[in-house]
């Protein structure tokens, strides 16, 4: 009942609602399209409306193209931004339909851009300027606190200060102002004192004011902070669970794989199989009746071995080129390599892997294919070991694939149902 209660809260938390209704095509242009992904969300009013399908250079600008639900009208006031969700949350698209009275967008027009999220570039360029102020306001002070000329000691602000500590003592002679009058005397002192060590730039914020390397320091740790932000933020992690019935040889084939995607064209995978037959290898052993005689006959045998894979890991780095992607590394804890092509905007996917080719035998080749029909669920079929007449086998089966999204979403509203 857990796991039933899992994928349908999953189911409803992922699927794309808008698809029932059909969608429409848009287009775009950005400005900056950092932490843009295929596949990213368009919402509005907080809810999902479409997804990103597609993401290219257009000159100097960013142009995209997005699916929208086919039930809602885009007049020509609408406008489409980049924002976040939190300061350093995942980008998604905020979609404004526009107001009625405007004439409507038809499907392939382009959506004119709106005002995009705040970037951390631009914090830290506010940052600089409010650190810039502050340098010249400590120079105004500096200035402040040097004499004032010829025939006079002192600053201004000493002089006040002199006044401040004659008035006290004038007002110590009234014994009810007394205790005031000593309070005002070292609130002076005090003053002095501080204003003095800000001006020769001693303590925290006196080198804040006025030391350049400190500033310096803040605007290289400012900067670090941005270039993690945006390499944490273009970071996609992906839980794939897939399950095949092998109909030749009987039972299953299963995998788990955990994917880390720092950007478009490559990924890294790593994960476990299971699978209940063995792979069978063939020695043969050929025999002679009567070694002494040169024209005797020989017998031939061949023996059949079968060793029991039972659990393998995958560990695979994989690189795309169009269409195409290549991945190498380890196949059920042995190497090979492995070759993909996606269709229908990656809804769809061929694949041919080969491995095990240190086994002895021959070496396992098998091939599949998925097809995503109602997301996060795929369908997943093919041959299994179809290089060796004794291990060949057809598999169907499907499978389950979450992103970071979907997992935040399911934790988000598993920890809301636990504090009701």
């Amino acid at each position: 009942m857990s796991v039933a209660a899992l994928v349908f809260m999953t189911t409803r938390l992922t699927q794309n609602q808008f698809s029932f209704a059909g969608t429409k095509v848009y287009y775009a242009n950005i400005n900056d399209a950092t932490g843009l992904l295929s596949k990213t969300k368009v919402k509005m009013a907080g809810l999902d409306v479409g997804q990103l399908t597609k993401l290219e250079l257009a000159g100097k600008h960013a142009r995209i193209t997005v699916e929208i639900a086919s039930d809602l009208t885009l007049h020509t006031d609408a406008s489409i931004a980049v924002k976040a969700i939190g300061f350093l949350g995942d980008k998604y698209l905020e979609l404004t339909p526009g107001t009625d009275s405007k004439p409507v967008i038809a499907e392939g027009g382009y959506i004119p851009e709106g005002v995009a999220a705040g970037s951390l570039d631009q914090l830290t360029a506010k940052t600089t300027q409010l650190v810039d102020n502050l340098k010249d306001i400590t120079d105004l002070l500096k200035e402040a606190l040097k004499g004032t000329g010829e025939g006079q000691d002192g600053s201004r602000l000493d002089r006040i200060l002199d006044n401040m500590e004659q008035f006290s003592e004038g007002l110590a002679g009234v014994d009810k102002l007394g205790d005031l009058a000593d309070r005002m005397t070292e609130v002076a002192a005090n003053v002095r004192d501080i204003t003095s060590k800000v001006s020769r730039g001693e303590g925290t914020i006196g080198k804040l004011l006025t030391d350049s390397e400190t500033i310096d320091r803040i605007n290289q740790a400012l900067s670090g902070v941005n270039k993690l932000v945006t390499k944490v933020d273009k970071l996609q992690v992906m839980v794939d669970a897939r399950s095949a019935l092998l109909t030749n040889v009987g039972g299953s084939r299963s995998a788990f794989s955990l994917i880390l995607q720092p950007t478009y064209d490559k990924y890294y995978l790593f994960g476990i199989t299971t699978r209940p037959q063995g792979v069978t290898s063939i020695t043969t052993t050929k025999t002679t009746n009567e070694p002494q005689n040169a024209g005797a006959a020989t017998s031939t045998q061949q023996v059949k071995t079968t060793n029991d894979t039972g659990v393998g890991f995958n560990a695979q780095f994989a690189k795309r080129f169009g269409d195409f992607t290549f991945r190498l590394g380890l196949f059920e804890t042995t190497g090979g390599v492995a070759a993909d092509y996606s269709l229908f905007e990656d809804r769809a996917r061929l694949s041919i892997e080969a491995y095990r080719f240190g086994s002895g035998g021959t070496a396992q080749v098998n091939i599949d294919a998925e097809v995503s029909i109602y997301r996060p669920f795929f369908v997943w079929g093919g041959g299994d070991y179809i290089s060796s007449k004794d291990n060949r086998s057809f598999f169907v089966g499907g499978g389950i694939r979450f992103t970071d999204q979907d997992i935040k979403a399911l934790i988000t509203t598993a920890v809301g149902a636990a504090a009701k």
